[in-house]
């Protein structure tokens, strides 16, 4: 049990839960003392990265980008619209989000190949992404967007994916050159081994 994780590949992962997507995105990524949660391999979160998003032409941009790269793989984009995200901020004032959204596969929604959203860090998104049911479509699509956005917000960086497929705190990690790593003084609580070189200075 890692006590500090909050497990973002503990999401729902089919269209018919599309409705509780947002509260349960919220629940997940303000759980503090949230439990590893194992989940099949198709909805583990296998790469994920932090993209400064400073102006809403900047989150319109990038919702442009991933619904551009989406479309060419046969996927579609889900955003909340401002109203919704107003409604989440009332509802829930500490999971305020200025963006959330999801890239889905299979007409029915069948499978989600990505997230994005900024709870607890508005104006910096976290675009997360899964391993797919097709390891090699979900990772084709991946390095697609990830080319685009890179090219377009250069200062984005790379978040450290734990054994179990969650992400860290973001207060739990500290930022190197290219990406972020776990601070040493809470590496046990992610069951990370001290050699891992996820932990930062090794």
């Amino acid at each position: 049990m890692a006590g500090r994780q909050a497990d973002v590949a503990a999401l729902p992962h089919t269209g018919k839960d599309r409705d509780v997507w947002r509260t349960i995105t919220i629940a997940v990524c303000i759980a503090v003392a949230a439990c590893s949660v194992r989940q099949p391999a198709s909805h583990r979160t296998v790469a994920a990265f932090e993209v400064p998003l400073r102006s809403e032409i900047e989150k319109i941009q990038f919702l442009d980008v991933l619904r551009a790269e989406a479309k060419s793989e046969g996927l579609h984009v889900d955003s909340d619209s401002e109203q919704d995200l107003r409604d989440t901020a009332n509802a829930i004032p500490l999971a305020t989000m200025t963006i959330n959204a999801s890239v889905w596969r299979g007409q029915q929604d069948d499978q989600l190949e990505a997230s994005v959203q900024d709870t607890l860090h508005p104006g910096v998104a976290w675009i997360m992404f899964s391993q797919g049911e097709n390891p090699s479509l979900a990772k084709r699509f991946r390095d697609r967007v990830m080319a685009e956005i890179i090219e377009q917000w250069p200062d984005t960086r790379s978040i450290p994916v734990m054994p179990t497929g969650a992400l860290p705190l973001r207060e739990d990690m500290v930022l190197t050159p290219q990406r972020y790593r776990v601070k040493p003084d809470v590496a046990s609580a992610y069951e990370l081994p001290k050699s891992s070189p996820l932990i930062a200075g090794r």
